[in-house]
């Protein structure tokens, strides 16, 4: 009797089909007006009526627990987390405009940003969306006054917009993972 066998995303040992559905679940919970997989950045006129959905977003994330753990364990295959695409673009937008705005001295002076900040910086390095080696960002953004903070999160939305994550990316990564 032959099986037929699941693909699963061999960098992650995780079942590919179950890892993008628990992403499309994530995405209807977290913000159920999205369309997954939608990589499209807003111009600034389409950006002031997306606060709102933004807002809906940082506070489903900072105030369910569960919520980010999702997030981030999806962020260990990077092909589901692309269905989280948009959770990931409103998270920068909602940290860029904070930053942009604040007057604190120091990222400490602004816990629940701060404790945003580095979500973000994880979930993209855990995904392989930014290089791993960038994590030491998260410890600068302790001392670092909010301007300078708004500049690294301005180049990162720069860096995002001009380096959508590819699923094909992923799977030619895939391949060429070794398993054990």
């Amino acid at each position: 009797e032959t099986r037929s066998r699941t693909p699963y995303n061999r960098s992650s040992g995780y079942n590919a089909l179950s890892m993008q559905q628990l992403g499309q679940i994530v995405l209807d919970v977290i913000s159920p007006s999205e369309v997954p997989g939608n990589r499209d950045w807003f111009d600034e006129e389409t950006l002031k009526y997306n606060v709102e959905r933004q807002l809906k977003i940082r506070a489903s994330l900072e105030e369910t627990r569960l919520n980010t753990e999702l997030v981030l364990f999806l962020a260990n295959d990077g092909v589901a987390l692309i269905t989280c695409y948009p959770i990931m673009r409103a998270v920068v937008y909602v940290l860029v405009n904070f930053w942009s705005l604040s007057k604190a001295e120091r990222g400490t002076d602004c816990p629940n940003e701060l404790n945003l900040s580095l979500f973000l910086v994880r979930v993209l390095c855990r995904a392989q969306w930014m290089n791993s080696q960038l994590l030491c960002l998260m410890e600068m953004f302790e001392i670092l006054p909010a301007g300078e903070i708004r500049q690294l999160f301005e180049e990162l939305q720069d860096f995002l917009r001009k380096n959508l994550p590819d699923k094909e990316e992923y799977k030619l990564r895939d391949n060429n993972v070794r398993v054990q």
